[in-house]
């Protein structure tokens, strides 16, 4: 984790306080260095239980630079540990997060984006959607990979093609928990870029997905209109990780 990024402990992982903004040109200014490779995250209850509960997971997730918290219970969360004046006004979502960085990206010198993750027809709308959006937007490739897990050769045609399109920012949208594993443990090894696990949000810009009503994420209720939208992928994950969350927020709490 960067330790110049202001940071709350949430269920003993370091969640930035940045607003969307901030924690936006912040990426920008690490793509524009172009030094290493760097790593941003999103994390909700889900992805932040999944990094206290599993070992693995919570090795590669701490990787990462910083993690936005995409979630209105983890911003409750924060605001009740931060000074006033660093209040958050609302979550920083992948979906918000990619849009901001792509029009930031426009302006002067042009960033490289590469996308990677979903159905070649899910990535050929959201090429569309932002050309149509910001017609300066620079996609230098997109990869639809193979589902599960992948041999190394797989990994090498990945790298070689991030590498080939010169991207500043790679867009990873693979679900979790594949894209933060394969971000954290592969960071080191990756081409020099700011890879960005973003979860649906590919979904979302290309319009495969219709996003939660405004009230549903105001009230911290997305997870359940996704359930309700897609019950045979997400009832596990939430029947699984919300209970436990708050098991870890007690169990933190007493200790």
């Amino acid at each position: 984790m960067d330790r110049q990024i202001p940071t709350v402990n949430l269920l003993n992982t370091p969640v930035c306080i940045l607003p969307l903004e901030q924690a936006a040109e912040q990426a920008v200014q690490y793509a524009r260095s172009a030094s290493r490779p760097y790593a941003v995250g999103l994390t909700d209850v889900h992805v932040l239980t999944r990094a206290r509960h599993e070992e693995r997971f919570r090795t590669a997730f701490h990787r990462f630079d910083f993690v936005c918290p995409d979630g209105m219970p983890l911003v409750w969360d924060i605001n009740a540990q931060v000074d006033p004046t660093q209040k958050l006004s609302g979550r920083v979502s992948g979906a918000e997060l990619m849009d901001t960085i792509i029009r930031k990206g426009t302006s002067g010198q042009p960033l490289v984006h590469f996308f990677l993750g979903g159905s070649e027809a899910l990535l050929a709308d959201v090429s569309r959607v932002f050309r149509e959006k910001y017609p300066a937007v620079v996609i230098g490739g997109i990869y639809s990979p193979p589902f599960g897990q992948w041999p190394d050769e797989e990994n090498a045609k990945i790298t070689g093609l991030i590498e080939q399109s010169g991207a500043h920012c790679v867009w990873v949208g693979l679900g979790c928990p594949k894209q933060e594993l394969w971000i954290g443990e592969n960071l080191y090894q990756l081409p020099t870029a700011v890879f960005f696990s973003v979860g649906a949000a590919f979904a979302f810009h290309g319009g495969h997905v219709k996003r939660a009503p405004f009230l549903f994420q105001k009230l911290g209720l997305e997870w359940l209109y996704r359930v309700l939208m897609e019950p045979c992928r997400l009832w596990k994950r939430y029947a699984t990780y919300i209970p436990l969350y708050f098991y870890y927020q007690i169990k933190d709490r007493i200790n």
